[in-house]
C-alpha cells in the first residue's frame, strides 16, 4: 500500500519499556493534519487512575499536528494499568483534516492481552 505524501497518516499505540507503559501518539507522515480529535472506546487511566487520557485536550481537539511530531505520554506500570482494564480490547477513532480540508477517518484496535504474555524485562 502506497500512502500519499499529501494525506495525514496518524497513529496511536501502546509502547511498552522494561515495567513502564505509554501511549504514543504520532504523525507518521509528511502531511500537516488539522482539528484533530481522537475517540476511545473506554477509559485509559493513567497515573495510578488518577488521570482519563481520553479527557485531557491533547486528544478532544488538537488544532495542528505537524509532520513527523510525535507524543508520548507515560500511562502507569504495565501490570498496574492491565489489571484495572475494563476490557483488553481498546479501539481508538482519529478525526481530522488535511490541508486543503478533507476530512479523514482512521480508527485502530489494539488487543491488550498480548502484554500479559510478554516478558517484563527490568533494567537493575
Amino acid at each position: 500500500m502506497v500512502m500519499d505524501r499529501q494525506l495525514p497518516n496518524l497513529l496511536i499505540d501502546f509502547v511498552l519499556v522494561g515495567e513502564k507503559l505509554y501511549l504514543r501518539f504520532a504523525n507518521i507522515s509528511d502531511a500537516e493534519a488539522y482539528d484533530v480529535s481522537v475517540n476511545f472506546s473506554q477509559p485509559i487511566l493513567a497515573l495510578n487512575q488518577s488521570k482519563d487520557l481520553a479527557q485531557i485536550n491533547l486528544f478532544r481537539k488538537l488544532a495542528y499536528f505537524a509532520p513527523k511530531k510525535e507524543f508520548l505520554l507515560y500511562i502507569d506500570e504495565a501490570s498496574q494499568f492491565l489489571s484495572t482494564l475494563e476490557k483488553t480490547i481498546v479501539q481508538f477513532t482519529i478525526l481530522c483534516y488535511n490541508a486543503e480540508r478533507k476530512f479523514f477517518k482512521k480508527e485502530i484496535i489494539h488487543d491488550l492481552a498480548i502484554y500479559h504474555d510478554l516478558p517484563i524485562i527490568l533494567k537493575p
